[in-house]
């Protein structure tokens, strides 16, 4: 066999986003904490990403607890909606 061959791999891969942007949110406010000047920019983007994430934990949710699939109708309506219309559909 050939050393310099190459073979093409496949796979699939689930990325969760809204735990990256969780994550993300955490970093910023313990370096908020940790250094007050110019912590300010940090807060607001800590606040901000936290946005970001429960946007993205909903789309998530509806995603996978409603069965709901990118190319049906239901999910495009879904995924229009605001953040306060997603949470009264877990209501």
């Amino acid at each position: 066999m050939n050393s310099n061959a190459k073979e093409d791999v496949g796979g699939q891969r689930n990325v969760n986003t809204f735990m990256y942007l969780k994550q993300a949110s955490r970093v910023l406010l313990n370096q908020a904490k940790a250094n007050q000047e110019g912590s300010f920019y940090n807060y607001m983007t800590s606040m901000l990403t936290s946005v970001f994430y429960l946007e993205a934990y909903l789309n998530h949710s509806g995603f996978k607890f409603y069965g709901i699939r990118e190319n049906n109708s239901y999910w495009k309506d879904f995924e229009k909606l605001n953040p306060d219309k997603k949470l009264e559909k877990w209501s």
